[in-house]
């Protein structure tokens, strides 16, 4: 598994970090494969927390703030992943897109896209 490096960030960087994918972790079902990437990254940035707690604090930098969805798209999202109970989605802070998955193990079924109305499309499509 690829180790996700976040030791380049100031304490206030891991703070946003770390709230923007639990919140994209929210309306991932549990047991789906979608909340797997998500959870690594939240790991790796408690990791640096608690290593920091140990160590004198450096100067924090600007924080870079990422991009948050549209509150009209997550709603829509959301009521789509209802209907679609096979599928998991999340927003993807870094790369500012939507991540969506079927969950079944067997299925190559996966879109991502910064416009939600694309992704919505194609779960509909494919369900």
């Amino acid at each position: 598994m690829r180790e996700h490096d976040v030791t380049a960030l100031a304490a206030d960087e891991l703070d946003y970090a770390r709230r923007e994918l639990a919140a994209s972790l929210a309306p991932a079902r549990p047991g789906s494969s979608v909340r797997t990437p998500i959870l690594t990254r939240i790991s790796a940035i408690d990791a640096e927390l608690a290593r920091r707690s140990t160590r004198p604090a450096r100067p924090q930098s600007s924080m870079h703030m990422a991009s948050q969805p549209a509150p009209e798209d997550t709603t829509r999202i959301t009521g789509i992943v209802r209907e679609h109970q096979q599928w998991s989605v999340f927003w993807d802070p870094k790369y500012h897109l939507w991540r969506a998955a079927e969950d079944d193990p067997d299925s190559e079924l996966y879109a991502e896209s910064p416009d939600a109305a694309t992704v919505i499309q194609y779960i509909t499509a494919h369900s």
